[in-house]
Formats: C-alpha cells, structure tokens, sequence
C-alpha cells in the first residue's frame, strides 16, 4: 500500500498589518535574528518595539551573512545561551531564517554542537521542543524558508566551502506581511523569486509527491508565472509583491514533499561561484526537468496541463516556459553569461560533483544520475545547450 504524509505545522498570518500580530505571539524573552539590511531599514526595531508592547525584553543578532556559516550560528547559539529567549524571531530571506531555526534546534537539542547539528543533516537528535518558541518574518519572497523543516548552511573545509542540508523542524509560526518584502531590489525580487518557482516544479516531481502536493505545487507555480514578471519590472506592484510573498510559502511547504536534482547541484554552484541560490537554481532547472522527461513524464504532463501549457509536446513547452520566465525577470541564461568561465568550471567540476551525488536533495530526484550525466548538467548550463525532450 502506498501512503503518503503530509503536515503543515507553522501557523502563517498574512495580510497588510499582520506584524501587529507580534505582541500576541511573543514571549516576554525575544531574541532578534535579523541581517544588517533590516537593522538599517528600521525593521528589527521595529520588531523589538512590537515585542516590547507586550512587556517583553529584546536583543538583535544582525550578524547574518548570505549563504550563513556554521560560525555564525554558532555566534547567535551563544547570544541565546547568554540571553535566554523563550522566543526567537528571525527577520529577513532565507539565510536569517536558516540561522534562527539552526540556533533554536542548538539551544533545544542537550550537549549537540552547531557542527555536530549541520553533520547530522536529517538524522538530527530529537530537540526538546517548547523551550523557545520560532518566529519567522521573510523579507524576499522565494526560500520557503519561514514553513520549512531544514536549513542550508555553509561548512568552510579545505577544499572550500560546501552547503550542508540539516534537518532544524519548523518554526512555530511566520508572519507574511507585503510590507516587509516591498523593500526587496528587482534582483533579489527575481533571485528569490525564482527559487520559488524551482522548489514547486521540483518537489511536484519528487519520488515523494502526492495529490495534497501537487495541488500546492500548481497553484504556487501558476501564481509565479502570473506575478513574478510584474514583481520584478515594477516594484512599487504592491499586489504583485504580496502574491509573490504568498506564494514562496506555498512552495517552501511543498519542500515537505522533496526536492531533486536543481537543488543538489545549485547548493554547490553558490558557495563555488558566489551565485545567488535562486538565480542557480534558474540556470540549472530547466536543464533538469529536460533530464527527468522520461522518469517523469506524467508528472510533467500533469503539471503542463494544469499550467495551459497544452500541445504537441507539453513537456517541451513546459521547458521552454521555465527559460523564458528566465529571460522575462533578467536573469542570465548560463553560467559563461553569469560570469563563469570555461576554466572556473573545468577546475571546480570534480568537487561539484562529488559533492552533488551525495547531497539529501538528490535522493529524491526522480532520475538518478551519473557522476557523467551531473557533468553534463553543469556543461548544459554553462553554454545553455538544451536536451531533446
């Protein structure tokens, strides 16, 4: 008998005003996680401010960098054990909300070490959940990150440093507020927005997707489609921006279901080349969707038809559909046009893909590769040279 789980455990409040929801929320013990950005746009003040209507005690960690590393939320496990929060709210993208839910499992997790944590990537111990509640408040609109169970951080090794996939649990709640994404650059915007779109076609294919996924896949992809382009090219499209908001958080929950193949070889394109997350995963996934045609053609063919993208080859027009919101939104069409040249791949090939077969997010891929066929994938996107679907 196959049967499938699914949970969705973060209680999400969305809407104009929902930060006002924070003093109803918090404990009297709030520690800020947030990046230097939202300390110099006034947000984490003024999280602290919402916090302390409700007689509470505040400190800010803003020491978040992109693509976060182990030392860093290492750093913010000895602020909360110096500080003692009962509640720990992050405040920015995807690398902040990975360091609050990293140092909340540390902090919840008896005599386990931040490395220790990050090695165990899904095996984690079990946390002594209760002892802080998670808040998460997004500010880009792609990582999923504020309804996700895991977190992407960086381990400096000598041969340079790799993204590691651990396993933190969900925050307790996330607060979608147009607002505070309203701030993002275009290309952040696009970046993460992308992202996005990559976690919903991806996990809507996983070994691991059922109906309750794929229902949320859809719509979250039908919604990027339709939004991203204006979220992008205007960015005083309110409306646009809030659709976008909502979006990533259908397709972070989706994650639940798995990712593949992009996501595996994306976390090793940032750390190597210093690519945004999401504008890796754009250079990577329609080359992976034309690689897993055959393994996944009536997933595909599903996802087309739900998306109108109906014809001869459904699957071809869905390829071509995920390249041109490339195109539309600005991002680059290869690796050479992001600025990575011949010799840069050949060197870091080898370590890429090594790397790449024994990342989590590659189990379930519906097709799984050859180190040669990984290969080829990054040749692929290095010159954008489309499979045959």
């Amino acid at each position: 008998m196959d049967i499938r789980s699914f949970s969705m455990p973060t209680e999400i409040h969305l809407g104009d005003s929902a930060l006002e929801l924070l003093p109803s929320l918090c404990g009297k013990r709030v520690l800020v996680v947030a990046d230097p950005a939202m300390t110099q746009l006034g947000f984490a003040e003024r999280v602290c401010g919402l916090a302390r209507q409700a007689n509470a005690a505040t400190t800010i960690f803003d020491a978040v960098e992109p693509d976060p590393s182990q030392e860093t939320c290492a750093a913010g496990v000895a602020l909360a054990e110096e500080f003692a929060p009962d509640t720990i709210i992050g405040l920015g993208g995807g690398s902040t909300l990975d360091v609050t839910k990293t140092v909340r499992a540390a902090c919840e997790t008896p005599g386990i070490t931040v490395p220790a944590l990050v090695a165990a990537g899904f095996n984690a111990p079990p946390r002594q959940t209760g002892r802080m509640t998670c808040i998460a408040i997004p500010s880009t609109s792609g990582t999923g990150s504020e309804v996700s169970r895991g977190a992407v951080i960086t381990e400096n090794t000598v041969q340079g440093p790799i993204k590691r996939v651990c396993f933190t649990g969900v925050p307790d709640a996330a607060i979608l507020d147009p607002a505070v994404p309203a701030t993002m650059p275009a290309h952040v915007a696009a970046d993460t927005g992308y992202d996005a779109l990559a976690h919903a076609v991806e996990s809507f294919a996983s070994i691991e997707s059922h109906r309750v996924s794929q229902a949320l896949g859809a719509g979250a992809i039908a919604t990027v489609l339709a939004h991203l382009p204006s979220s992008v090219q205007e960015p005083g499209n309110t409306a646009a921006r809030a659709e976008m908001h909502v979006a990533a958080a259908i397709a972070g929950a989706t994650m639940r279901a798995g990712l593949g193949l992009c996501h595996a070889l994306s976390h090793q394109l940032t750390p190597t080349f210093g690519l945004p997350h999401g504008r890796a995963n754009a250079l990577l996934l329609p080359h992976v969707v034309a690689f897993n045609a055959q393994a996944a053609a009536e997933k595909y063919a599903d996802l087309a038809s739900r998306l109108g993208l109906d014809g001869d080859n459904p699957i071809a027009s869905l390829v071509d559909a995920l390249a041109a919101l490339r195109a539309q939104v600005g991002i680059p069409a290869s690796l050479q046009e992001a600025g990575v040249t011949k010799e840069q791949l050949t060197q870091k090939l080898p370590h890429m893909v090594a790397n790449s077969a024994k990342e989590p997010n590659a189990a379930s891929n519906p097709r799984q590769p050859t180190p040669e066929e990984i290969e080829t994938l990054y040749w692929n996107a290095w010159e954008d040279r489309r499979e045959e679907v």
